[in-house]
């Protein structure tokens, strides 16, 4: 049976990832990063504590992700993720452990907004987004470095509390989504 289990992100395995990219995670971060970034450097950029985790699958690195601040108020996260082709067999007790360790602190701290950002052509990101429960925006327009078009999804404060009553049910709901 395989074992899930979530710690703080750190420069090694972050580095892995980074270096093990799936293919449209690939995509979609690079575009972001200054060109000729190494994967130790991403690693560094990716470590912030308290707000950047380690997914592991059987003790292997698969997914960092994490959710940074983006008010001095703290009440709105950007939240983002990557990882390798491996992330796919993780992402539903993700879920649930964002759901169980952080989404309901959040609320009691006053968090009215979460966002993320996916590549346009990142499919299966948006199909998980929208499962989890966040609302499609819009289009970003060159927000990549060669003009990349990115898709704004949020989740929002009056939505927090509903999305935390639906991801009780979201066990059932993301065993059909392929991500």
């Amino acid at each position: 049976m395989a074992r899930f289990e979530v710690g703080p992100a750190n420069i090694r395995d972050v580095s892995y990832i980074a270096g093990n990219l799936r293919q449209n995670d690939q995509t979609e971060i690079m575009c972001q990063l200054p060109q000729g970034i190494t994967q130790q450097q991403i690693g560094y950029i990716c470590t912030r504590p308290g707000t950047s985790f380690i997914a592991y699958l059987n003790g292997k690195p698969v997914m960092v992700f994490g959710f940074d601040p983006m008010t001095l108020a703290g009440n709105a996260l950007n939240a983002w993720a990557f990882g390798t082709d491996d992330s796919r067999k993780v992402i539903h007790s993700l879920t649930l452990w964002i759901r169980d360790n952080l989404l309901r602190d959040w609320i009691a701290r006053g968090v009215t907004r979460i966002e993320a950002r996916s590549f346009v052509g990142h499919a299966e990101a948006h199909r998980w987004l929208k499962s989890a429960g966040a609302i499609e925006e819009g289009p970003l327009h060159d927000l990549g470095r060669n003009g990349e078009q990115f898709i704004l999804f949020a989740w929002h404060k009056g939505r927090l509390k509903q999305i935390l009553r639906q991801l009780r049910r979201y066990s059932e709901i993301i065993k059909n989504v392929h991500v």
